[in-house]
């Protein structure tokens, strides 16, 4: 499988925190959202510690993977968005 590293285009904003927790209610660990997702464990950590922020297909993927809700979706990728 090939791994996806962070691209030169990246989101925003997001809230780091609330993704982070969104991935450990799933019980998700960076070694299983790793082999499911393709994406590096680097860039896991460095996305979930807010180190650096993902590309736009980095958090593409996270989308498609993790079972969120629209709401929690729009929480996390555009927090500073009013509903």
């Amino acid at each position: 499988m090939q791994k996806i590293e962070i691209g030169n285009d990246k989101m925003p904003n997001i809230d780091f925190d609330l993704l982070a927790i969104k991935i450990a209610e799933f019980d998700f660990t960076y070694k299983n959202l790793q082999k499911i997702t393709g994406i590096s464990r680097a860039t896991l950590h460095n996305v979930l510690t807010g180190k650096t922020k993902p590309s736009y297909e980095v958090a593409r993927i996270l989308s498609d993977t993790l079972p969120l809700s629209q709401k929690d979706l729009m929480a996390i990728y555009f927090p500073n968005a009013k509903p």
